[in-house]
């Protein structure tokens, strides 16, 4: 789901947000009344309804991208119905051109260039202009296990892409104003895991700063230009192209045990010191040794480990004491 850009909770027409479900249109909703507003409907290749896998406003909200297998579908945010636009993303799928795969984010630059940034579960990431829908840069991830999150820095002061991929331990990032295939810096996290774990980025007083969950119930913030700096400074190798990786496994502070499972998501509130945390995973209750012969019924192995009875799945909301740096 994604709220419109510019929600109010003092203004009730914009409170809305877009949502998409499997074998769904993707869906308007008002966050006050639950009421259904609108209706935008997906078809894939045969005409049958498909929900994108994933989607995004545009900035200034007047048109929804939706994320398929290699394309795009456009719709205008005042048009329900099933008027689009698509965008291919590749010439055909034999051809090796273009951007492969699911399309599993959607992001936009905050600077009104007009570029957005599309990420894949085929583990690339490519950057277009959003008035002629043509690729301008293709970007290469630490690792190939599939894009999970793309993010633009919030706002235009600095022009960062931050991006997270499956079982991966790092969140990539790049800096758009030296813009070159591999990444800027790595921002270290434990995650390598199949669930998606979602970041954040959000300017908290007087500094830009990356919020991150790990699979063991750990929350990383790091204070993103300060980090760079540093790593910058520090490093030992610096050739003339300036291609090296920095490497930021620092924290500007930590968390321990903010949740007692993998945190799958975590959000900045927009303007105070306020962390959103969700946790939760999916746990095997036992393991069955089953007989292959049709004949022998399925019996549980008791001396098998079962379900850990104090995992929980919850929604947080953490008040963060950023003098103290405790939550």
């Amino acid at each position: 789901m994604k709220w419109y850009p510019f929600m109010s909770s003092s203004d009730p027409s914009t409170s809305c947000f877009v949502s998409c479900s499997r074998d769904h249109p993707v869906q308007l909703w008002d966050a006050y009344t639950g009421q259904l507003r609108a209706s935008y409907i997906t078809k894939d290749h045969v005409d049958q309804v498909c929900a994108p896998i994933s989607l995004a406003f545009n900035l200034d909200g007047t048109k929804i991208f939706c994320g398929f297998d290699g394309q795009l579908q456009i719709f205008n945010t005042g048009r329900p119905g099933t008027d689009c636009e698509i965008v291919p993303l590749t010439p055909n799928k034999k051809s090796r051109d273009g951007t492969k795969g699911l399309v599993s984010s959607i992001a936009f630059s905050p600077d009104q260039s007009g570029l957005y940034g599309v990420g894949t579960y085929a583990g690339s990431i490519s950057l277009y202009d959003s008035l002629t829908h043509n690729p301008i840069q293709t970007l290469k991830p630490s690792t190939r296990s599939g894009v999970c999150q793309i993010h633009f820095t919030p706002t235009t002061a600095t022009t960062l892409l931050f991006a997270a991929s499956r079982q991966s331990t790092v969140i990539d990032c790049w800096d758009l104003r030296m813009m070159g295939h591999t990444p800027l810096g790595r921002f270290h996290r434990d995650a390598q895991t199949q669930q998606r774990l979602a970041f954040d980025i959000g300017v908290i007083e007087h500094g830009m700063h990356l919020v991150a969950g790990d699979k063991s119930g750990t929350i990383r913030v790091y204070d993103v230009i300060s980090a760079l700096d540093h790593a910058a400074h520090s490093t030992t190798s610096t050739t003339a192209d300036h291609t090296d990786v920095l490497e930021i496994d620092t924290p500007w502070c930590e968390f321990k045990n903010a949740a007692n499972a993998s945190i799958g998501a975590t959000q900045f509130h927009p303007f105070a010191p306020v962390i959103a945390m969700c946790s939760g995973e999916r746990v095997q209750t036992w393991e069955r040794n089953i007989d292959l012969n049709p004949d022998t019924p399925i019996v549980a192995n008791s001396n098998e480990p079962e379900l850990d009875k104090h995992m929980e799945c919850r929604l947080s909301i953490l008040k963060w004491d950023t003098a103290a740096n405790t939550i």
